[in-house]
C-alpha cells in the first residue's frame, strides 16, 4: 500500500482523467438531449475505445479482437433472453391478460391510491417473466386510460410504470441485469441473486414512495 498523499491523488487524477470524463459524456449527452440513451450506450463505447487505443495506448489489435469478441457472446445471451420475453408478452397480450387487468380495476377498485399499489404489484410480477420494453408497450395504452380515469396524473403513473418495470431487471427468471453482471463478474446467478435483493428493497420501498407522494414525481416538470 501507498500512504496517502496530495500529490499522487493529484497523479492518480491526472492519470484517470480521460477515464473519468466518460461519465460526463454519456449523462451530459443524454440530459442535455444530444442524444437518447441507446445512443449514449454507442458513444460510451466509441468514447472508451478512443481514449484505450489512442490516449492510454492500452488497446492493440488483437486485445480489441478479444473484447469484441467477448461483448458479442455477452449481447448474443441477453438478447435471447429478451426475444423469448418479447415471444412470452406476445402470448399474454393474445390470451387478453392486460385486459383483463384493465377490468378488474376499473369493476372492484375506486381508490386511485389502491389502484397504483395494486398496479405496482402487477408491473413487479409481470417484471419477472418480460423485459421492461415488451411491459411498457403491453400495459401502458390499456392502464393508461384507467389511470386517468382516477384523475392520475398521467406522467406520475408513467414515473411509477417505468420504475416498476425497471425492477423486473433484477429479479429472476429473466432478470437481464442479472445475467449481465453474471457474465461481466464471472459469477455465477447463484450468487449474485441474495445480494440483489437489497437494490430490489430498495426499489420496491422507493416505488410505494412515488405512490403516495406524487410530489417526487412531478416537482422537477412544475
Amino acid at each position: 500500500r501507498e500512504p496517502f498523499s496530495l500529490k499522487n491523488s493529484g497523479t492518480s487524477f491526472v492519470k484517470s482523467f480521460w477515464a473519468l470524463l466518460a461519465p460526463v459524456v454519456i449523462l451530459g449527452g443524454i440530459y442535455s438531449g444530444i442524444f437518447t440513451p441507446t445512443e449514449a450506450a454507442a458513444i460510451g463505447c466509441f468514447y472508451s475505445l478512443i481514449v484505450g487505443v489512442f490516449i492510454y495506448r492500452e488497446i492493440d489489435f488483437t486485445k480489441l479482437l478479444r473484447t469484441l469478441f467477448e461483448s458479442f457472446k455477452i449481447a448474443a445471451g441477453i438478447m435471447l433472453i429478451v426475444g423469448a420475453t418479447q415471444a412470452f408478452g406476445w402470448v399474454l397480450t393474445r390470451e387478453g391478460l392486460p385486459q383483463a387487468a384493465a377490468s378488474f380495476f376499473t369493476e372492484t377498485v375506486t381508490s386511485p391510491t389502491l389502484f397504483l399499489l395494486i398496479a405496482i404489484v402487477l408491473f413487479l410480477i409481470a417484471g419477472c417473466f418480460i423485459d421492461a420494453v415488451p411491459n411498457v408497450l403491453i400495459f401502458a395504452p390499456i392502464l393508461t386510460p384507467v389511470a386517468a380515469a382516477y384523475g392520475i396524473d398521467l406522467i406520475h403513473f408513467g414515473v411509477v410504470m417505468v420504475v416498476a418495470f425497471c425492477a423486473g431487471l433484477l429479479t429472476p427468471p429473466v432478470g437481464v441485469n442479472l445475467f449481465v453482471a453474471s457474465e461481466v463478474g464471472r459469477t455465477p446467478l447463484r450468487v449474485i441473486i441474495p445480494y440483489a435483493w437489497a437494490f430490489f428493497g430498495v426499489i420496491v420501498a422507493t416505488l410505494i414512495l412515488l405512490a403516495l407522494v406524487p410530489w417526487f414525481s412531478l416537482t422537477l416538470i412544475s
